[in-house]
């Protein structure tokens, strides 16, 4: 068993605002990123009869702040747009102990956005965002990456 931290900047966006009859605005759009954090317990299987295979279950927590952004990869963490959180859960195959792909699911906590919630409150999202497009729409973030790992 292992604990594995990560941090991550994801999706940075632009989001045009609307009126209150749903019509884009003539305002700046909004340049967003999320941080992204997770800590997870993962608990390592190895697969050598099958070949060089290696498997790794893992649980843990994970949390995303949305905030504005100054660029494409700055954030502006002071200027929190959304805040999420809520437990994680993550399946990733290694194989030959180079190649890895994960697969991971959270649930937030919090409700998801609906195309409703403009300009009238979006939950977890500060009040002076609510005039741009939903933010978060989904309470169930999945994740898949892949990569390959160089031994020291």
């Amino acid at each position: 068993m292992k604990v594995v931290p990560s941090l991550l900047w994801t999706n940075p966006d632009r989001f045009s605002a609307v009126d209150a009859l749903g019509r884009l605005s003539a305002v700046d759009p909004l340049r967003t990123i999320n941080v992204d954090g997770a800590a997870e317990l993962r608990l390592e299987i190895d697969l050598r009869p099958l070949g060089p295979l290696q498997l790794e279950v893992g649980l843990g927590y994970a949390v995303r702040d949305r905030t504005e952004a100054w660029a494409y990869f700055v954030p502006k963490p002071w200027q929190q747009v959304a805040w999420r959180h809520g437990p994680l859960a993550s399946l990733t195959f290694t194989l030959a102990q180079r190649i890895y792909v994960t697969g991971s699911i959270a649930r937030w906590w919090q409700p998801a956005c609906q195309v409703s919630d403009v300009n009238v409150g979006c939950p977890d999202v500060a009040s002076a965002y609510w005039g741009y497009e939903p933010i978060e729409t989904t309470r169930w973030p999945l994740r898949l990456s892949g990569g390959w790992r160089s031994l020291w």
